[in-house]
């Protein structure tokens, strides 16, 4: 696959607890296994060594619905005013598993899955400035799902730090909407 060019393929953290070695994982949605429902996220930043990149591919297109849309947060750092940028270039934040991916794991796979994975997962912190796999250039490491706070400030203050970040998102300017094709 295209993907095997950009580096080691990993295994989703859920199939390695269910035994499953694969790289590729599929996701189906159907009326027996609705979509999920997952808020704007990074996939998997509450690993310890996240993936640089994902892939997707679409295998069967939706009669409606079924978009994908992605955020330039390197875009998303350039936009933030040059004080802040400077603030938050030493900052780190916490990323751990969220109650409705948790919810998830536990009715698709059961609750001992999901209690593994809760184990085997404990909340790590990431730079919340990181450099883009590709370029090298600046980008924040946002993830409003996974983003619990900012080490080392108080919990209202990262609150609003982290707010005052994601709001930056919401710039249509930098995000853009793929609309799969067969």
């Amino acid at each position: 696959t295209v993907a095997r060019h950009f580096g080691e393929l990993q295994t989703h953290p859920v199939k390695r607890i269910i035994g499953e070695s694969t790289t590729v994982s599929t996701i189906v949605d159907d009326a027996m296994r609705p979509p999920a429902a997952f808020p704007w996220h990074t996939d998997l930043s509450w690993l310890a060594r996240p993936p640089r990149y994902g892939f997707l591919q679409a295998l069967e297109i939706p009669d409606h619905g079924g978009d994908t849309m992605w955020a330039d947060l390197g875009g998303a750092y350039r936009e933030i005013p040059a004080d802040l940028r400077r603030f938050v270039g030493g900052l780190s934040a916490v990323h751990g598993l969220d109650a409705s991916l948790t919810a998830s794991v536990r009715r698709h796979q059961g609750d001992d899955v999901a209690r593994e994975l809760v184990r085997r997962h404990r909340p790590v912190a990431h730079p919340l400035v990181r450099a883009h796999p590709s370029s090298g250039d600046p980008v924040l490491y946002l993830c409003p799902m996974y983003l619990r706070s900012v080490v080392g400030l108080e919990p209202a203050e990262s609150g609003a730090l982290l707010r005052r970040l994601h709001s930056v998102l919401d710039d249509p300017r930098l995000s853009i909407r793929w609309s799969w094709t067969v």
